[in-house]
């Protein structure tokens, strides 16, 4: 068991991320079912010479594809890498929806904050990507929307933490989060040249097992 992480909390993940609802395209990707690396796209000229002396590629192998491409007739997306050896590799299956590799969604490092529970040993967490925006105070509300530091209109409640008083809102219409000043201070991401500008317009929503992340307290 991982450690209790509460509503709100920050956490960094400490693997790289991986989930089924990312499109395939170009990227890193973690291995679920063991995958072939193959010298040519198609896979048709298995079924002659078997796979005998080629690369095999376990689960939980990390790759980098460098190229996506869709085989209509084998009913495949497959991708092409160059490390830890030069060829393709099975993706998807198109005919099941089976996948051999998952994109990742979020890398090792990357910081983020708990926005529910899932299970006893899961929360679903929100991370942020680390492109800071141009001009402003911005935080993530962790619903794929910004927050901004404007005085909302009559008393709120925080949607992080519950308590009374939030003095920071959605700038999307009709989105109904809220974030008291403490919140909104520990969840910001600040820039590298100490601006006070904060990230992002881009997270991604995850469930995440306790024991791939830990507690950090942003400053």
């Amino acid at each position: 068991h991982g450690e209790e992480l509460p509503l709100g909390q920050a956490v960094e993940a400490l693997v790289d991320l991986a989930t089924p609802a990312i499109a395939d395209s170009a990227g890193r990707y973690v291995i679920v079912s063991l995958a072939t690396v193959t010298p040519e796209l198609s896979t048709a000229e298995l079924a002659a010479t078997g796979i005998e002396g080629l690369m095999q590629l376990k689960v939980g192998d990390a790759v980098d594809v460098l190229e996506v491409a869709t085989v209509p007739e084998e009913r495949r997306v497959r991708g092409r890498i160059e490390e830890p050896a030069k060829g393709w590799i099975s993706l998807l299956n198109l005919e099941t929806n089976g996948r051999w590799a998952h994109r990742v969604a979020v890398r090792a490092g990357a910081h983020g904050v708990v926005i529910g529970g899932f299970s006893n040993n899961q929360v679903t967490a929100s991370f942020r990507s680390e492109e800071a925006s141009p001009s402003g105070r911005w935080v993530d509300c962790h619903a794929h929307k910004i927050l901004n530091a404007t005085e909302p209109e009559g008393e709120c409640a925080c949607s992080t933490c519950g308590e009374e008083g939030a003095t920071y809102r959605c700038c999307e219409e009709g989105c109904g989060y809220n974030m008291c000043r403490g919140c909104h201070s520990q969840h910001r991401v600040v820039d590298g040249g100490g601006s006070g500008v904060t990230a992002t317009a881009t997270t991604t929503c995850i469930v995440v097992d306790h024991r791939m992340v830990r507690r950090i307290r942003l400053q």
